[in-house]
């Protein structure tokens, strides 16, 4: 059984993070949909830290161009910690992508019904249940 990436632990800058998502996504679907909605909360806190940090007044003895990219490295790895411990976006986006998960999987379960009985084949019978 896969385990689930644990983004808590992991840079922010982690480049190898896509292809054990993609992994992932292959052997079990839900816990790659949990993980890649973490990801999405956590680069959703990134934008919200920067546009934070954009209203703040910028002057001084630390406003320059290593401290303006500390200070996002630093804003990247906040968003990661911030969404590993979750503020609730993620759990409203899986639930909503796995309800559309299952209803996709449905109306394809559906799909290939229909098509075996417009092609002459018969569905398996089913008896009523007593």
């Amino acid at each position: 059984m896969p385990t689930p990436l644990d983004t808590a632990t992991s840079l922010a800058l982690d480049t190898q993070s896509l292809a054990k998502l993609r992994l992932q996504a292959k052997q079990a679907p839900d816990q790659a949909l949990k993980a890649a909605a973490q990801q999405f909360e956590s680069l959703f806190l990134n934008m919200m830290l920067k546009s934070m940090r954009e209203a703040t007044p910028k002057d001084g003895m630390f406003d320059s161009d290593q401290t303006r990219m500390f200070t996002s490295m630093l804003d990247q790895q906040l968003a990661q910690n911030m969404a590993s411990r979750g503020v609730g976006l993620a759990d409203i986006m899986v639930k909503q992508l796995s309800h559309t998960m299952e209803m996709q999987a449905g109306k394809g379960k559906n799909v290939a019904k229909d098509a075996a009985v417009e092609s002459g084949a018969h569905p398996p019978a089913v008896s009523p249940s007593t």
